[in-house]
């Protein structure tokens, strides 16, 4: 008897116990959720302007929402049929196309700038304007923002190959090693892990992001490029698929002291393991002056280009091809 009094006497504290910690847990989200429409703390406000969903792959966690027009506040944005920055195009590649499948995050995304500005745009348009008479090109650009190399490479075997690419150019930031932190509009910085997964508590999101951004660099793994890297080259060696890489700086004043020389090179030499190519922009932008440099890049803005940065990628990227890939054949 006494011991079943005991028992409940336990039960009772702690489903009481139980209740007072959901209770709390309900009083701060439903203050945390005051203070977020009060602007005292900034969290991101999703609405039908969203241009990122779920992906069913988890590996891939979000996507970019097909057929989807949106003001975004970054600049507008319109998604095709297959939920990517791009024009409307075929899966069946035309006759007489030679099509470029092209990966990558938000630079060459384009962010805060038009479609049209972005490199794999403008290539393509200088590559129609030179061969058009011969031969049609399309640039497809594949690049979410937020993804990491672990990401593109599912982009490249899931996304990429439906659309039978001739070549591949991957446009790598330096933090493409980095773990797949942001969900676009749909949480800015907070990142899909910080969403408490399906579970949207704005209060857990917040302290997780923390958490996340405290520890982020900790996370980083050069594994997730060797392997990405890997599949290119036995995409290479089987279906003669070539690839390149294009491997952007962040804004460097001078070269002597720019932080990430380190890190180019070990993106270089995985590379060259792999037989891959690579146009290093660190070399190839360290022949102008900074001021140019900097004309390269956004205002305020050390990590994503600018129309005129674009412009010059684009145009080095052509010569590359001409020299290398696009022979008297292929230009016909």
């Amino acid at each position: 008897m006494k011991w079943d009094t005991k028992i409940r006497r336990t039960s009772g504290n702690f489903i009481v116990a139980l209740l007072s910690i959901l209770f709390s847990l309900l009083i701060s989200e439903i203050i945390f959720r005051a203070m977020v429409h009060l602007d005292i703390i900034e969290f991101p406000r999703p609405s039908e302007e969203v241009i990122h969903q779920y992906s069913e792959n988890k590996e891939l966690v979000y996507e970019l929402k097909p057929s989807f027009p949106a003001e975004t506040i970054y600049s507008p944005i319109k998604t095709n049929k297959y939920g990517l920055r791009d024009y409307e195009y075929s899966l069946a590649k035309p006759p007489n196309t030679l099509r470029i499948c092209v990966i990558g995050d938000s630079m060459t995304f384009g962010l805060n700038l038009a479609m049209e500005d972005t490199y794999p745009k403008i290539l393509e348009r200088i590559l129609n304007s030179t061969y058009g008479d011969r031969r049609r090109f399309e640039v497809i650009n594949f690049a979410v923002a937020g993804y990491n190399s672990s990401q593109e490479e599912i982009v490249l075997k899931e996304k990429c190959l439906r659309f039978s690419p001739d070549m591949i150019l991957v446009g790598f930031c330096l933090n493409d090693d980095s773990y797949a932190d942001g969900l676009g509009d749909l949480a800015r910085e907070i990142s899909p892990y910080s969403l408490g997964g399906r579970l949207h508590s704005k209060l857990i999101s917040y302290l997780l992001h923390r958490y996340e951004r405290a520890n982020f660099e900790n996370w980083n793994d050069m594994g997730r490029v060797e392997r990405f890297f890997e599949a290119l080259s036995k995409l290479k060696t089987s279906d003669g698929v070539e690839a390149v890489i294009l491997v952007f700086p962040y804004y460097f004043e001078n070269l002597d002291s720019y932080g990430e020389t380190g890190k180019h090179k070990q993106v270089k030499n995985i590379a060259e393991k792999y037989d891959l190519f690579v146009i290093d922009f660190k070399d190839a932008w360290s022949e102008f002056d900074w001021q140019t440099r900097k004309s390269f890049y956004l205002a305020n803005d050390t990590g994503h280009l600018s129309t005129r940065g674009m412009k010059d990628v684009a145009t080095r990227v052509f010569g590359y091809l001409q020299r290398n890939m696009l022979t008297d054949d292929q230009g016909r």
